[in-house]
């Protein structure tokens, strides 16, 4: 589980860096390229480094572009690789943010011990929960109920703090519900999956 924390810049704009080089579209137009090429972006090791073997079409192109712009090769060896945990946005004047504290060791599965355990890191990092305006997780009962589960409770304490479910785990459910619509696609699937259950204990 993780909690937001206060807001820490990644970097400041091009033009605070003189970049001003023409190259402040280069982002953009790499996306442009791949997508009208029909290219995936994302490769089986995603992080920059010229001895990566298949870091994907993104980062590939990234890194050529980093060759001839000082600024984005510079933004790159200082940011590229921050690893699992880091969590960015950009603000709407462009200015990418890092908001993120760490993850909470295993507090249970028990709504007062998840609740209490949030209270405590938010607390821990000096946090004014007053100031605390919303709050998403997966659609597990014990984390989205509406009656006094973990965002309830918290809901109860702040009472701004809306609930918002995580969409991608939202968007799963959706996709198996509409799969399950399907008789054919369903029998196909459970043959598939009875098929493979029996061969791996069978052989």
């Amino acid at each position: 589980m993780a909690v937001c924390g206060e807001t820490t810049p990644l970097s400041t704009s091009s033009r605070s860096h003189g970049r001003g080089n023409g190259n402040e579209q280069c982002v953009p137009n790499v996306v442009k390229s791949l997508a009208s090429h029909g290219l995936p972006f994302r490769g089986t090791e995603e992080r920059y480094g010229s001895s990566i073997a298949n870091s994907g079409n993104f980062i590939m192109a990234m890194e050529l572009v980093a060759e001839y712009d000082p600024f984005l090769s510079q933004h790159i060896s200082k940011y590229g690789n921050p690893g699992k945990g880091n969590t960015s946005y950009v603000l709407p004047n462009g200015e990418p943010v890092e908001r993120f504290i760490g993850f909470i060791d295993d507090a249970g599965h028990k709504v007062e011990s998840l609740t209490e355990a949030i209270f405590s890191i938010l607390k821990k990092y000096d946090l004014n929960v007053c100031f605390l305006r919303g709050q998403s997780y997966g659609n597990a009962k014990n984390m989205s109920g509406i009656y006094s589960d973990v965002q309830t409770r918290i809901k109860d304490v702040i009472s701004l703090a809306d609930f918002v479910p995580c969409s991608t785990h939202s968007l799963i459910l959706v996709g198996m519900c509409a799969a399950s619509c399907c008789e054919k696609a369903n029998n196909f699937f459970s043959f598939t999956q009875n098929f493979y259950v029996y061969f791996s204990y069978n052989l």
